[in-house]
């Protein structure tokens, strides 16, 4: 006898954290699913649990190199609860595999007026300003869709303490890779995606920028994992 599905949003989402943690992102995606099926048919409003969802539904497609659902799932987040961290990182990494680098730019450039001291968004942004450079010319900035405002009420005050602390964990983590130039994302991440054919989805026969676009779907987990 198959075991019983869990009947509640709560242990639905739960179970997906299970799965995703232990690798299975594809059945993590379904369980994430059956959740925001579940508040469908029931009626319930909870804008921040389904943002959650959707968020975290989002980091499954990211992990299988799913990018335009990953960019689709990230905007339904974003739409419930705007400027959070998570989504944004997400859609970020996504565009940036996708060599859509302005609106890579954007939502790495959002993250920072959120909390400054989140380093994947710096080291996105840095990434974003060279790419950009490289296609666009000096006056890329021109060419690049603005950065939405993010409204005081939602910004972190800057924490000095905090964002020396973030500059040590990435040195320590760096230092923990021996070889490659390129540790900071193979320190963070669990394991790098599946590259599957389809659309939407980076594989590894798109040539060297694509594989290191693919690369960059794991640069600093900690934006990318489920919001437990």
């Amino acid at each position: 006898m198959a075991p019983k599905l869990p009947n509640s949003v709560e242990e639905l989402r739960t179970a997906g954290n299970v799965s995703f943690r232990n690798g299975q992102f594809c059945e993590a995606a379904t369980y994430y699913s059956l959740a925001l099926r579940l508040m469908l048919e029931r009626g319930a409003s909870d804008p921040k649990e389904e943002s959650v969802l959707y968020s975290n539904r989002a980091a499954c497609h990211l992990k299988d190199g799913n990018c335009r659902d990953c960019i689709k799932d990230c905007t339904a987040a974003l739409s419930l609860m705007p400027f959070s961290i998570k989504p944004l990182l997400r859609r970020a990494s996504a565009y940036e595999a996708l060599e859509k680098y302005a609106l890579a730019y954007v939502d790495y450039k959002t993250v920072l007026q959120v909390d400054g001291s989140v380093l994947s968004a710096l080291e996105g942004v840095n990434r974003m300003t060279k790419a950009l450079m490289d296609s666009m010319g000096p006056d890329w900035r021109l060419k690049v869709p603005s950065v939405p405002l993010v409204p005081a009420s939602l910004q972190k005050k800057w924490n000095p303490l905090s964002s020396e602390h973030h500059k040590e964990t990435a040195k320590s983590k760096s230092k923990q890779i021996s070889g490659g130039s390129d540790g900071l994302w193979a320190a963070s991440c669990v394991e790098a995606p599946a590259l599957l054919q389809g659309p939407g989805r980076v594989t590894s026969s798109e040539g060297g920028a694509g594989r290191q676009a693919s690369l960059r779907l794991v640069s600093f987990y900690s934006g990318q994992g489920p919001a437990f």
